[in-house]
């Protein structure tokens, strides 16, 4: 959907960065009709059940964060389940290039359940540093 919104230049209207103008600004009117373009393609990007909880939203924001936190929650067990997955991976009779892949499908599913942290200090700048070496110490392997 990033990729969608992007492409249209509309992420400005789910990540908070144009503001809903006040209805006395001359702005509005073309803020109202990007926002309901907004709202228009993220309806049609989910399933009826979900429409009905999102239909009173009157912001794309609004609609974007919410769906940002029904799916956005953590999943445990399917983390547990990735997990082994990986530990348990092996070549096996399969070529390198279908090996690699079923590595990085699970690699990425997983930094996919990374939690996003807000960091001001630079030790998140660190970590990631790390987490990055040990990946490519695993690509080797």
């Amino acid at each position: 959907m990033h990729v969608a919104l992007s492409v249209k230049n509309k992420l400005a209207f789910i990540d908070g960065t144009l503001p809903k103008p006040a209805a006395t600004d001359s702005t509005f009117a073309a803020w109202n009709r990007g926002n309901n373009v907004v709202i228009s393609w993220l309806y049609n990007s989910v399933s009826k059940d979900i429409i009905t909880s999102i239909l009173f939203a009157t912001t794309a924001k609004e609609i974007w964060d919410d769906l940002k936190t029904r799916f956005s929650r953590k999943n445990g067990p399917r983390i547990f389940q990735l997990r082994r997955q990986l530990m348990s991976l092996q070549q096996g009779s399969n070529d390198v290039s279908t090996y690699y892949t079923k590595l990085k499908s699970i690699w990425e599913e997983l930094a996919g359940y990374k939690p996003n942290f807000q960091c001001t200090c630079g030790g998140l700048q660190s970590l990631q540093e790390q987490y990055w070496i040990m990946l490519q110490v695993y690509r080797l392997l």
